[in-house]
């Protein structure tokens, strides 16, 4: 069954630009300029959560969902929709998540960040040699991939050491990218031209 209901209301604010979902309690939420949380099997809203969120991300083994704002980066706890942490964090472009090592990775510029989401620290920083703006996470090889504009190379950072691995040429530019589990690759979106 469908339902459709309608945001922005009283609870959630005056926009909606994101949702998350987190299957552990089959919850739907929300973000705009306040996050609403939504029961995924009677559609009520059961909670207003007071934190501006254009990009929300559920990290599972966390269970915490992470809210994107210009000033920085909300970790929830899922299960008591409440704010635990905050990190300053801006110009982050795009982010993705690793359930392997329980870690965000963040690219703001030409700096991808590794967030643990056990403590909400940034564990490391890997430089690259232009700015990007698509991140991609391989889980099952733990590696992230990160597209970039200029020189139309895809550079490759190693999770389990935080560091950078390698770059390869696809002869395009790219703008988004989409890992396929199944597949053990990763789609590039290039643009057209």
């Amino acid at each position: 069954t469908q339902t459709s209901f309608i945001l922005p209301d009283s609870l959630a604010g005056t926009n909606a630009y994101s949702i998350a979902y987190n299957p552990g309690n089959n919850t739907i939420y929300v973000g705009g300029s306040a996050i609403v949380v939504i029961d995924g099997v009677t559609q009520r809203r059961i909670a207003r959560i007071p934190v501006s969120a254009e990009r929300l991300l559920y990290a599972s083994a966390a269970n915490k969902i992470y809210a994107l704002a210009s000033r920085g980066i909300t970790a929830i706890d899922a299960a008591g929709m409440r704010v635990v942490d905050s990190l300053a964090f801006t110009g982050v472009f795009d982010w993705c998540y690793n359930p392997v090592l329980n870690r965000l990775y963040c690219i703001a510029g030409r700096v991808v960040s590794a967030i643990d989401c056990a403590s909400d620290s940034v564990v490391a920083r890997v430089n690259l040699p232009e700015q990007c703006y698509d991140i991609c996470c391989a889980p099952l090889v733990n590696k992230v991939y990160v597209p970039g504009i200029e020189s139309e190379e895809v550079y490759v950072i190693d999770c389990l050491g935080d560091s950078f691995l390698t770059t390869f040429y696809t002869g395009v530019g790219q703008y988004q990218m989409l890992y396929n589990d199944a597949a053990l690759l990763f789609v590039l979106a290039l643009s057209g031209g």
